[in-house]
């Protein structure tokens, strides 16, 4: 489904690959896989899911989704790639505080001009999936950040992906809010969703989680693959 090949991203300043925030990152995922990044918390460190998810480009190397050369996409042609494969939940929620739950998780279908009953439709199936119904008239201001973090996840299927990429989806809570979203991303996996996310959360592991790496200073280390 995914390779990534050689991919080298330069700092703002860098000119050279010994200045970069990641370094020869090559990675394969299959459809259907479940796959885990640790990473630490520095600067930098969230532009691996950016570039799997076509919000960032890169510099060196080569990146196919589904045989696509994604390097080779204009940044229109990359915009409606990501639209139409791949949903991104954004280490900082990415909620507009002035709307609605429901309003927020609508965004996306409203800029792509569905009609206003298939976007409520749309949204209530959301709210439904994600066992958020009860807090669609909430704002964000009046949510946890558990439950600011499932609104954010529902938001991202709203294109209904086929690629859900998380950047620290446990950034800011506890063990059982964390455990929480951990159970829900589970759910999504098991109805065919393809996952990967990036975490410094040490303590986050299941056994459906099919592949596991560690990003450390720029640099990707393959460490375990579950059969199953």
């Amino acid at each position: 489904m995914i390779s990534l090949k050689n991919i080298t991203k330069l700092s703002a300043k860098g000119v050279k690959k010994d200045e970069s925030l990641l370094n020869d990152i090559s990675m394969d995922v299959g459809q259907g896989e479940f796959v885990i990044v640790r990473r630490n918390s520095d600067g930098g460190q969230s532009i691996l899911p950016s570039i799997l998810a076509l919000m960032e480009r890169f510099d060196f190397g080569q990146y196919y989704y589904k045989g696509v050369d994604i390097g080779r996409l204009s940044l229109r042609q990359a915009l409606t790639w990501r639209t139409e494969h791949i949903g991104f939940v954004f280490s900082d929620f990415g909620l507009i505080d002035s709307l609605t739950i429901m309003e927020n998780i609508a965004l996306p279908l409203y800029y792509k001009k569905r009609p206003v009953k298939e976007r409520q439709h749309e949204v209530e199936r959301l709210l439904e999936l994600t066992n958020i119904t009860y807090l669609k008239d909430r704002f964000p201001s009046q949510l946890s950040k558990g439950q600011v973090q499932r609104v954010a996840i529902a938001r991202s299927l709203s294109n209904r992906p086929e690629l859900l990429v998380l950047d620290e989806p446990f950034y800011g809570l506890d063990k059982d809010n964390a455990d929480m979203i951990m159970d829900l991303l589970k759910e999504m996996h098991a109805l065919g969703l393809t996952v990967l996310m990036t975490t410094s959360f040490s303590e986050m592991d299941t056994p459906e989680i099919t592949t596991r790496y560690r990003l450390d200073e720029g640099r990707l280390l393959h460490l375990t693959q579950n059969c199953h």
